[in-house]
């Protein structure tokens, strides 16, 4: 019974290290997709780990943001007459000579109104079967049309806006950019009141460019062909090449090829440090637009796979547009529907997902600085950071409390800035500052455990050996003992047992013998104590 005992508690150990084995495995695979700081080596968890971000807050609807029904619209026409901008305002416009003081009026009426019509408005009045000779031949049949104006910008003007009117039309000053049309020989006079700050210091352009004009008039006349003359919001700049001295870098080349205003990095660089406003609104579902359209291989391909956390924090003005490439772990992806008809109109977007991401800090150390010199939130190993894309990858699911090691790839929105409970802690007027990125569809990491898991697997076999060999040698001592006893000491037992004591001449004696008490009393002895009562 002893020896089954030993050999089921050996067994029994066994199964107990088997499992444990198993189960290390395992956590080592978990740890590795829920903590990445590196593809071959996961980051630390912060001690003090910030919260995800807030939902971007044009998204939240509120009771101001419904508004009555509006009559539809059918022509850029019927809305400058709801404008209270009619006919006998437009008649002081005079095709063929340029413009003079007299259309003024006009011009800054129209351009104070055109930012009320929306770009989805634009879009859908657009002219597709736009015919620049006869449009130059008989302007008076197309004036107040909207057209897709494309050409090449060669010049650039800002004229300032008389005192009075500036204080009632509450703008101060517009700009006129000349450009020549890409397909077709005409000269192009574009009155807006926004170009890409870059142009107006420029000496010289020779920059692509594109906007939705109204078409006013026709101009005076350029090598016999009359300029056409529109009036739009703002004029888009889609750069060809790169040009340090504009401020245009490859990626954002590579992003307006995809058909994103390099020039709109000018309204976000203004909003840096703080909340998602209604000024980032347009920039940001263009570049969302943007990198939908691309291919995830080729947004990787071109990503800076290593970037730098640092400056996307303290120098977001020079990061707008950068195309990165960064590893965290997901924490928490939401579904944002996407309710306003101009976005679902210009751009079929419904529906994007935010992702709050952990990316690794490496060994940097970012501090909030006090004004007062107390101490301020402290982040190690991981940092925040909010990602947008179109498109999830199979593997991330859209919910809360989920941990998935990602790579995502896209381009450095802004920095902005969020209530957090973390920071408030240490500042309840200060905002959390993350750097929001704007990416393609993202890649789900699966870390290669095949060697920790087969180390672990051996280590764990080693480990039930040597369970089994000391239960083995535990129990063969007590065998081969049993055996001697049985073949050696029993027998020779049972063999002195066939005599008896006297046999062996020892004194036997019925009853107790007392007689050696006396020699071990220490008292002296007398002759009369060894003698009889009887003398």
């Amino acid at each position: 019974m002893s020896r089954l005992s030993t050999l089921a508690t050996s067994v029994w150990i066994a199964l107990i290290v088997v499992s444990w084995c198993a189960s290390v495995a395992r956590s080592a695979d978990s740890d590795a997709r829920t903590s990445p700081g590196t593809e071959s080596s996961p980051g630390a968890e912060p001690e003090a780990e910030p919260e995800t971000g807030p939902v971007l807050p044009w998204n939240r609807p509120s009771a101001d943001d419904v508004q009555p029904p509006t009559p539809r619209l059918s022509s850029a026409r019927e809305m400058l007459e709801l404008f209270s901008i009619d006919a006998s305002q437009i008649r002081q416009l005079e095709d063929g000579v340029p413009l003079s003081g007299g259309e003024e009026e006009t011009l800054f009426k129209i351009l104070y109104r055109l930012p009320f019509f929306g770009l989805d408005k634009l879009a859908a009045w657009c002219r597709s079967d736009v015919d620049w000779a006869e449009l130059a031949d008989h302007p008076a049949d197309s004036r107040l049309e909207v057209y897709r104006v494309q050409g090449r910008v060669t010049q650039v003007q800002r004229l300032e806006v008389p005192p009075e009117t500036a204080s009632r039309l509450e703008f101060s000053s517009y700009f006129q950019v000349r450009l020549q049309l890409t397909d077709a020989p005409y000269a192009v006079l574009v009155c807006c009141r926004t170009v890409p700050q870059a142009w107006e210091s420029a000496v010289s352009l020779d920059e692509p460019a594109s906007c939705f004009g109204l078409f006013l008039k026709t101009g005076g006349a350029e090598d016999g062909r009359p300029e056409l003359v529109f009036a739009a919001g703002r004029v888009a700049w889609l750069p060809q090449r790169a040009e340090a001295a504009l401020g245009i870098t490859p990626d954002l080349v590579y992003l307006a090829s995809l058909g994103m205003d390099a020039g709109l990095f000018d309204v976000v660089r203004s909003t840096n440090r703080r909340s998602i406003t209604a000024d980032d609104r347009e920039s940001f579902y263009q570049l969302l637009a943007a990198l939908g359209r691309a291919e995830p291989a080729d947004v990787f391909g071109r990503a800076d796979p290593s970037p730098d956390l640092t400056p996307m924090l303290t120098q977001p003005e020079t990061q707008h547009g950068r195309i990165v490439s960064l590893l965290g772990t997901a924490k928490r992806v939401q579904r944002i529907a996407v309710d306003e008809p101009d976005i679902r109109q210009r751009f079929g977007i419904d529906h994007y997902y935010q992702i709050d991401v952990f990316v690794s800090l490496d060994n940097t150390e970012i501090r909030f600085e006090q004004k007062d010199g107390k101490e301020g939130a402290v982040f190690r190993h991981n940092y925040p950071v909010t990602c947008c894309v179109l498109e999830l990858p199979a593997g991330l699911p859209a919910r809360d409390d989920i941990a998935v090691p990602v790579r995502f790839a896209g381009a450095y929105f802004k920095l902005w800035a969020y209530k957090s409970e973390y920071v408030a802690t240490f500042d309840d007027r200060q905002r959390q500052v993350s750097p929001l990125f704007i990416a393609t569809r993202p890649r789900v990491v699966k870390f290669d455990n095949s060697a920790s898991q087969l180390l672990g697997w051996i280590g764990g076999i080693a480990f039930v050996v040597l369970i089994l060999m000391a239960g083995f040698y535990t129990w063969y001592p007590r065998s081969s003992d049993r055996r001697i006893e049985q073949q050696v000491l029993r027998p020779r037992l049972e063999l002195g047992s066939a005599k008896s004591l006297n046999e062996f001449d020892f004194l036997t004696q019925d009853k107790p013998d007392f007689s050696g008490l006396a020699d071990r009393d220490g008292g002296p002895r007398s002759d009369t104590a060894e003698r009889s009562p009887d003398g």
